[in-house]
Formats: C-alpha cells, sequence, structure tokens
C-alpha cells in the first residue's frame, strides 16, 4: 500500500469513528447534546454560539470535543453550523472528518483564497468545515488584529453557530490572538492526568486575555470517576415490561 493510499484510509477510519461516537445514545453523543443544551440556554444567547474551544497542554482532546459540539448544534439546530480549524501547528479535524487539509484557515488569513473556497461539505448537509489549511510558517504573522478581525466578521454573517478549535494555551499564544475576537472559551480538561496549577496557569491566561470560560469540559472521565459516570450507565433505553408471575411476597404485600 503506498503512502497516499494509507493515509487516505487512515482518513476514512477516523471519519466513520467520529460519526458512529457523536450518533444514537453513546456517551459521548449524550454528553455532548447536553453541552449544547446547556451553551444555548446562557442568558446571553447569541454571544454563546460563538464558542472557542482549547485546553491548557496537548491530548486533551479538544479537537473532538470541538467537532462533537457542532455535530450536537447541527443535529438540534436547522441553522447552519461552521467549524472552524485554528490550530495551524497540529490540526486534526481534517483527519476526524475525512477531508483535505489545506484550502483553509491559513489560505484565507493569507489571502490566497476567499471564504467560499474555504468552506468544505461535510457528512452532515448543514455543517460546514474550514481546515487549518496546510503549512505552519510565519503562523503569528498571519493572526494580526485586523486580520483576524475582518475574517470573523464575514463568518458571523453567514453562520449562526460558529466552533473554533484553537491550539492549547500554554505551549503558544496563538490562542490569545483569536480570543481577542472570540471571548468566550471552552476550555478542555483531561481528568486524571492535567495539573491542576496547569490549569491554572491556563485559566489566569486567558482571564488576562479577556476572555470569558463558558466552563470547563472534563474529558476521560470514565477512567477517574465514580461508576455512575461510567459509559454503560448510558446504555439505558425504554422498553415494553415484560408480564412476570408474582411471588408469594409480594402477593402478600397488596
Amino acid at each position: 500500500m503506498t503512502e497516499k493510499k494509507r493515509k487516505e484510509a487512515k482518513a476514512k477510519g477516523r471519519r466513520l469513528w467520529i460519526k458512529e461516537l457523536a450518533r444514537g445514545e453513546t456517551a459521548a453523543a449524550v454528553e455532548s447534546r447536553r453541552l449544547f443544551f446547556n451553551l444555548n440556554n446562557l442568558r446571553h444567547q447569541p454571544s454563546s454560539k460563538e464558542v472557542l474551544v482549547t485546553s491548557a497542554t496537548v491530548g486533551e482532546g479538544k479537537s473532538t470535543v470541538a467537532a462533537l459540539l457542532a455535530l450536537a448544534a447541527v443535529e438540534n439546530t436547522e441553522e447552519e453550523v461552521l467549524l472552524v480549524d485554528a490550530d495551524l501547528r497540529r490540526p486534526i479535524v481534517h483527519s476526524l472528518f475525512g477531508l483535505k487539509r489545506d484550502g483553509g484557515f491559513k489560505e484565507l488569513l493569507s489571502g490566497e483564497i476567499d471564504l467560499e473556497s474555504a468552506l468544505k461539505n461535510s457528512f452532515q448537509p448543514n455543517l460546514k468545515v474550514i481546515t487549518s489549511g496546510s503549512g505552519r510558517e510565519f503562523v503569528w504573522q498571519l493572526l494580526e488584529p485586523a486580520k483576524l478581525r475582518g475574517l470573523f466578521r464575514s463568518l458571523r454573517s453567514r453562520f449562526s453557530y460558529l466552533i473554533v478549535d484553537t491550539p492549547p494555551v500554554i505551549p503558544v499564544s496563538d490562542v490569545l490572538s483569536l480570543a481577542s475576537e472570540l471571548e468566550r472559551v471552552l476550555l478542555v480538561v483531561k481528568a486524571g492526568e492535567t495539573p491542576r496549577e496547569v490549569v491554572k496557569r491556563a485559566t489566569d491566561l486567558l482571564k488576562e486575555a479577556g476572555t470569558q470560560i463558558l466552563g470547563v469540559v472534563l474529558n476521560n472521565a470514565r477512567q477517574v470517576l465514580p461508576y455512575y459516570y461510567n459509559y454503560s450507565y448510558y446504555h439505558y433505553h425504554y422498553r415494553e415490561p415484560t408480564p412476570q408471575k408474582a411471588s408469594p411476597l409480594e402477593l402478600s404485600s397488596r
């Protein structure tokens, strides 16, 4: 198998994985819907439709959370949703949806393409995706306030829900530049692994940048929380009661 085919097979597998993860009554699907409804019911509802998703460090699952939140938004609203991969250093959204990485956020900021050319279709009709784009050189030059302001103004005029996956807070300063345009943040924390002081440092940096932390999404909860948070707890379905013979104790208690 050639390298190109291996990459295509890997992308296809990931696409099916995120699609299955967001379907039905899986724990991920249930919690993603709950997260969407919580955000949608905030008092500042219009602004809560624009969410920046980040984490303190790498490997905490922020991109998966962003993708699942976007899919939950599509499932529970008739409005158009846009998922943007603004992580120009270690992007993964294109792999989750089986899309080409190039022709995305980076090219939009550099002026190489226009918005219509950057929008990619996903397996959900009302969900559009802007991938990260190719290359990672001169990232800090691309994230100029004027460029970001103009781009997000265009995105707001087109889409009702805007979900932006960004780099983690601690390793690089990219997210702080993006936070100047999307001031409301979801912070993803990997339960049982991310040190408390690292999370505290990340929240301090976000607050200093003038952001509002809407909440913390606890990832990897299955490994560290009590039994009633286990995935098996979600396999609860309605069913018709089956007639059973009463026991002597039941008869005598009536």
